[in-house]
C-alpha cells in the first residue's frame, strides 16, 4: 500500500490474466476459422445409410409380396450410380476440379463461421478491463477510436485519472525524488549552487532543503480549444488559479510567471509589443458588452 511495501499481490495481476484470456481467445478464434476454411466443402449426399439397407431386410424377412425383388432392383440402381460417379472426380486445391456428381448428391462451399458476432463484444471487454488495471483508457490501450465522442473521452480521462494522480504520488515520484535528491546534493556539495553556510548547512536541513514537487506530464484533453475555454472560464469566475490550471497542464506556475516575466520585458526593451501587454480597452469593452446584455436580459 505504500512505497516501502515489498510483499503482496501486484495491483497489475489482473491485467495479466485478462491478457492470457484476450491471447487465448484470438489463439482460439484464428484456429477454428482455419479449420472451418479448410473444411469448407461439403458433399451432400441422399443416398440411403444403413438404416435403411435394414429396413429393406424388414421387408424381405416378413415376406412382403415383391420386397425382394424391390430391394433387388433398388441395389443394382445404387451400383450403376456409384460406378458413374466414380469414374468423375472432385478435388480442391492448387488445380481444383469438379465433374459430375452422382445423382442426388450437391456440393458446397460453406464460409467460416468464426469470429462470430460475439467476438469483438468479448474481445473489448477483456481490453476495458486490461486498460482499467493498467491505468490507462481504452482507446490508449487499443487505438480503437470507433463512436468515440468529446464526452465519451472525457469520461475516460477523469475516470483513470485518479489512478493516473495515485501512482505517480507512489510510484513515480519517489523514483524521482531520490535522483533529485542525489542531484542536489552533489551541486552543493562540489559548489556549483552557492548555498548559506555551505555543505554543513545543507546537510542539517537536507530534509526540509530536499522538499519538492513533480508536476508529471499533462492531464489529456478531448478537445484543446474547449479545455483552454473551460480554463478561461473557472479563471474568470474564481472557481480556480493559475496555479491549479498549470498543474493539469504539467507546469511549475513558478516557472511559467518567470518566463512571461522575461518575455514581457525583452519584447518592451526592444521596442516591440508584448504578447502579454493589457488588451486596448475599448476592444475589451465592446467585447464585454454582449456578456452584460445578456446577464441582464437572464
Amino acid at each position: 500500500m505504500d512505497a516501502t511495501d515489498v510483499r503482496g499481490i501486484s495491483v497489475l495481476a489482473s491485467a495479466f490474466r485478462k491478457h492470457i484470456q484476450h491471447e487465448m481467445l484470438d489463439d482460439a478464434t484464428l484456429q477454428t476459422a482455419i479449420l472451418q476454411t479448410v473444411f469448407a466443402a461439403t458433399l451432400t449426399s441422399e443416398k440411403p445409410t444403413m438404416e435403411a439397407f435394414e429396413a429393406l431386410e424388414v421387408l424381405k424377412s416378413e415376406n412382403v409380396n415383391g420386397a425382394s425383388d424391390y430391394a433387388n432392383d433398388y441395389v443394382d440402381y445404387l451400383k450403376g450410380s456409384l460406378e458413374a460417379a466414380a469414374e468423375d472426380d472432385i478435388r480442391i486445391g492448387g488445380d481444383p476440379q469438379v465433374s459430375h456428381l452422382a445423382p442426388g448428391e450437391k456440393l458446397d462451399f460453406k464460409s467460416a463461421g468464426t469470429p462470430g458476432n460475439q467476438y469483438l463484444p468479448f474481445s473489448n471487454a477483456l481490453s476495458r478491463d486490461t486498460a482499467r488495471a493498467i491505468g490507462i483508457s481504452y482507446g490508449a490501450l487499443t487505438m480503437d477510436h470507433t463512436n468515440a465522442t468529446y464526452s465519451s473521452v472525457r469520461m475516460e480521462n477523469s475516470s483513470i485519472w485518479p489512478v493516473v494522480i495515485r501512482r505517480r504520488d507512489r510510484c513515480a515520484v519517489p523514483i524521482e525524488r531520490a535522483l533529485y535528491e542525489s542531484w542536489i546534493d552533489e551541486e552543493i556539495g562540489e559548489g556549483r549552487i552557492p548555498f548559506k553556510g555551505g555543505y554543513q548547512a545543507f546537510l542539517s536541513n537536507r530534509e526540509a532543503v530536499c522538499q519538492a514537487s513533480w508536476q508529471g506530464p499533462p492531464k489529456p484533453t478531448a478537445d484543446d480549444l474547449k479545455s483552454a475555454k473551460a480554463s478561461s472560464e473557472r479563471l474568470g469566475n474564481g472557481t480556480s488559479s493559475i496555479e491549479i490550471e498549470a498543474a493539469d497542464l504539467g507546469l511549475d506556475p513558478d516557472d511559467l510567471f518567470e518566463q512571461r516575466r522575461e518575455t514581457h520585458e525583452r519584447y518592451i526593451e526592444a521596442g516591440m509589443m508584448s504578447p502579454y501587454a493589457p488588451k486596448d480597452p475599448a476592444k475589451a469593452g465592446s467585447a464585454e458588452e454582449p456578456d452584460q446584455d445578456r446577464e441582464v436580459g437572464n
